[in-house]
């Protein structure tokens, strides 16, 4: 018998042996070969659940008997409507299981949102909206007044839509574990979600009066990312106190005012936070550009001091490349007058990538270990 021969017949015998696996087993290991819930794999190619389907009958049979395997869907900018009704299968072959979805409809440029595929995706996908676990939509403003209603399984839900002022407030009812919301363009009340119950908050493109009207009632947070929109306060807000709150991203979108002696932005982004377990702080250099390196070092001292934080790590960003002499002499300042925090300016890494920043980069540990460039 040649060599070829009995490495033929070893590998036959082997096959053999892995069909006769339970199919507890034969799941473990189906499990394995796909990403670690809730990202979710490929809708087709490698790493695919649907290649299972291609080994052998036994293989296909106990895939699609299996709800896990399909639980965590991708509908990206780029798929095909082919793969929406991929998705559609996928969505009924996960049966009773809980749900991680990441749809893309806001960046689809090429086929029509009003086609019957993505309408029947969407209809589908509400339809599901009692198994949603983790959630991230980026979706047309007409779609967001779908998305209120009962969740009683989400824990992370991430909204992105385009603008308007034609849309009512999302409303999730008995969305009892709720511990993670970023919101973009979305509209809310102080009873759209229990706030309190929030462990993580991203605020973008909304306007600072809503804001302030819910975040003195997320008081279990600790992490907050606020896109400042608004700044002209008519009136100084409230003071705000999150004793939990770790890690604080203060970012603008515009410079600030020309003539430092009226409603600099400064006070009002700082004199009204109180965060006495703050370590990580990141905030906009446009915010402070035009005032001297002196006064916001003053401004950032009063700010720790009047919420007895220990700060342990202080950014200052903006979001494109640009010689900016002024960050890089405030930070120096900065590095002197606190010689205890880690001092970094660069562009903030959420811009670092094309198309919308990447919403939830900041919440992992390694966003601010890393150095900004």
């Amino acid at each position: 018998m040649t060599g070829d021969s009995k490495s033929e017949r070893s590998q036959a015998r082997a096959d053999g042996l892995i069909l006769t696996l339970p199919h507890e087993i034969t799941i473990q290991i189906f499990s394995f070969y796909l990403p670690t819930y809730p990202e979710s794999p490929p809708i087709i190619g490698p790493g695919s659940p649907t290649r299972l389907l291609e080994i052998c009958r036994q293989w296909r049979s106990v895939a699609l008997a299996t709800p896990t395997l399909w639980r965590a869907i991708r509908f990206g900018s780029d798929a095909s409507e082919a793969e929406a009704a991929l998705v559609l299968s996928w969505l009924d072959r996960s049966a009773g299981a809980l749900l991680s979805i990441r749809l893309e409809f806001n960046r689809r440029q090429y086929w029509s949102l009003n086609g019957s595929e993505s309408s029947l995706l969407w209809k589908t996908i509400l339809a599901t909206r009692e198994r949603w676990e983790y959630i991230h939509f980026e979706i047309p403003a007409s779609f967001s007044a779908s998305l209120s209603g009962v969740a009683p399984n989400l824990v992370r839900m991430n909204l992105i839509a385009t603008w308007s002022d034609k849309v009512s407030n999302l409303m999730l009812d008995d969305s009892r574990r709720l511990c993670s919301l970023s919101l973009w363009n979305i509209h809310f009340a102080t009873n759209s979600v229990a706030w309190s119950q929030l462990s993580s908050l991203t605020l973008i493109s909304i306007e600072a009066s809503k804001c302030l009207s819910v975040l003195p009632l997320a008081t279990g947070l600790t992490q907050l990312k606020w896109d400042l929109e608004d700044f002209r306060f008519t009136n100084a807000p409230p003071v705000i106190k999150l004793p939990l709150l770790q890690q604080l991203i203060l970012h603008a979108a515009r410079p600030g005012p020309e003539n430092n002696s009226t409603a600099s932005r400064a006070p009002h982004c700082l004199d009204f936070l109180i965060l006495p377990s703050l370590r990580n702080f990141e905030i906009s250099f446009n915010i402070f550009e035009r005032a001297p390196p002196a006064i916001v070092v003053d401004c950032i001292r009063n700010f720790i001091a009047c919420s007895g934080c220990s700060l342990e790590c202080l950014r200052f960003g903006q979001r494109k490349p640009a010689q900016t002499p002024g960050m890089a002499a405030l930070a120096d300042a900065c590095a002197i007058a606190f010689p205890e925090v880690i001092i970094r300016a660069g562009i903030h890494n959420d811009s670092l990538t094309q198309g919308p920043p990447n919403i939830d980069c900041w919440m992992r540990e390694e966003y601010w270990k890393a150095e900004l460039e």
